[in-house]
């Protein structure tokens, strides 16, 4: 009975060898600490070790005694093995989340490509090798208007085919990331100039076939930037940057793809910051919003404020509307930007609400964001955030932008109005239909472009422009104000021929939200008793 138990135990010994040692190896290749594997070789040598001392029992009579020490040792081998294999088992799942969340955070989440973070690394790596290759930045032309139109659901389907077809046309060795909206990133390794440009026709065949989604085929163009490594660019700034300028100048001359060179480079430097900067700036909430007075000229009644943004630098300057809105207006952020406007402006009017007294909000809304789907349930869940009384809310659309489509603009002015939203009609007067736009939308408020106004004191042609259009506007029901107001004199001769409300310098420059503040401190210490008692300022 002894000598079968000891058999037993070498053949429990054997066992546990041959479940120990080839999982427990393979399962030690995969960790990369060295400390596994000299505690694998631990456990190996202690398995080792006991099966040799059963065999050693078999060649001597066995004692129970004996026996029992055996039967310690085989259960004190069983539990290290279980615990040395659970442990690297455990090891091994770690590993294998990390590696998870290492591929996770560096691939797109709609296309499943490679994301911004993994092409920068990739750059890099492929600049520090030194050996020759092509980045390619491509744009989607129109993209927005798809996503505007169609939704962004058939948009994310858009963007996914375009990415399987892109990558099914590449070599295994080129790399495509999604860089973010309907920006790709391509990296053509081991080529020169001619076979790089054959990679970027191929990319425009590519395109050529409609794209079957739901219920549409849709045909979109492509544009494309080229820069070459080292020709132009030595570091990966250097080659992005080109590579884009590259691409706008593809996109700006209708051309499907364009290879950079420095005599094509007539951006400046400057502009090259900003639209470089837009993204990060937004993602870092730089941007602030500045705030004009509307006034009554007859009564110096505060009507409201207009949302202008702004974008304040670190070193205390401040860029130009003029230089960065027409980029954000052309780029894939305007309508996470207008957004924010809305939402910083809501928030601001129900606290001046609440704090000083009834006042309105303007904010100004662009072609794009008439497109926008989206825009009017996000306005009513900002309100239902702010309870103000949609009244007090005013947006103010361009001629040009609802001229850019005509049926959408009256669709989203319909609904903001059926909310009770104020609509406004800006720059009136610039545009070519300003009659027909005066009779077909529900515009309550006319403001005439600052071209006509500020001359209304110099020049007679002028003045009649602004006295017609009062009274035209007037005769429709409707108010107007008049912008571009910095003197006195424009203030009078506006008072004079009865114009609703005025917007500019003479009131106040646009002043960021502490001085707004300080601003209404001022008018209600001024105007403390009349408005107490309901009665319109007087003009002091």
């Amino acid at each position: 009975m002894i000598e079968a138990a000891s058999v037993l135990f070498v053949l429990c010994g054997l066992v546990f060898l041959a479940l120990a040692v080839k999982p427990s190896y393979r399962i030690c290749q995969s960790i990369e600490y060295r400390s596994w594997y000299l505690l694998f070789i631990l456990i190996l040598t202690f398995i080792l070790g006991y099966s040799f001392f059963l065999l050693v029992l078999l060649s001597n009579p066995v004692t129970f005694l004996e026996l029992g020490l055996s039967a310690i040792l085989a259960g004190g081998g069983a539990f290290v093995i279980i615990v040395i294999r659970l442990s690297l088992s455990s090891m091994t799942q770690i590993q294998k989340n990390a590696d998870a969340r290492y591929v996770e955070a560096r691939s797109d989440p709609l296309t499943k490509l490679y994301n911004r973070l993994y092409f920068s690394e990739y750059l890099n790596q492929a600049i520090s090798k030194g050996a020759p290759f092509a980045i390619i930045m491509a744009d989607l032309d129109r993209f927005k208007e798809i996503n505007d139109t169609l939704g962004h659901a058939v948009g994310d389907k858009l963007l996914i085919q375009i990415g399987d077809r892109i990558q099914n046309s590449l070599l295994k060795s080129d790399v495509i990331a999604r860089l973010g909206g309907d920006e790709f990133a391509l990296i053509i390794n081991n080529v020169d100039e001619s076979s790089c440009l054959s990679e970027a026709q191929k990319l425009t065949d590519v395109m050529e076939d409609a794209f079957a989604i739901d219920d549409h085929l849709l045909v979109i163009d492509m544009s494309i930037g080229i820069a070459m490594f080292p020709e132009n660019g030595f570091d990966s700034e250097a080659l992005l940057k080109n590579a884009d300028i590259a691409m706008y100048v593809a996109k700006q001359n209708n051309q499907n793809y364009v290879l950079y060179d420095p005599s094509i480079d007539t951006l400046s430097p400057k502009k090259i910051s900003v639209i470089s900067k837009i993204n990060d700036a937004l993602l870092e909430q730089e941007f602030e919003l500045y705030y004009q007075p509307i006034l009554s000229p007859a009564y110096n009644r505060l009507k409201g404020f207009e949302a202008l943004i702004r974008w304040p630098q670190a070193n205390g300057t401040i860029i130009s509307p003029a230089e960065f809105i027409p980029l954000i207006e052309q780029s894939r952020f305007i309508g996470k930007i207008t957004r924010w406007v809305i939402l910083q402006a809501i928030q601001k009017a129900y606290g001046w609400n609440r704090d000083y007294l009834p006042v309105c909000m303007s904010v100004n809304l662009s072609s794009s964001d008439v497109l926008d789907k989206e825009l009017v349930p996000y306005i009513r869940d900002c309100l239902e955030r702010y309870p103000i009384s949609p009244s007090l809310l005013c947006f103010e659309i361009t001629e040009s932008a609802i001229m850019l489509n005509m049926e959408r603009a009256k669709y989203v002015i319909h609904n903001l109005t059926s909310m009770g939203v104020t609509i406004a009609l800006d720059d009136f007067g610039t545009g070519y239909s300003s009659l027909s736009l005066l009779r077909e939308l529900p515009a309550q408020i006319i403001k005439i472009d600052r071209s006509f106004v500020m001359q209304i004191t110099a020049n007679l042609e002028d003045f009649s422009i602004v006295k017609s259009m009062l009274e035209l506007c007037h005769r429709l029901g409707k108010e107007v104000v008049a912008e571009g107001v910095e003197t006195q004199a424009i203030f009078e001769e506006l008072q004079n021929i009865g114009c609703d409300y005025i917007q500019g310098y003479y009131c106040s420059k646009p002043i960021n939200y502490d001085d707004t503040c300080v601003w209404l401190d001022s008018y209600i210490k001024n105007n403390q008793t009349v408005i107490t008692m309901g009665y319109e300022p007087n003009i002091s």
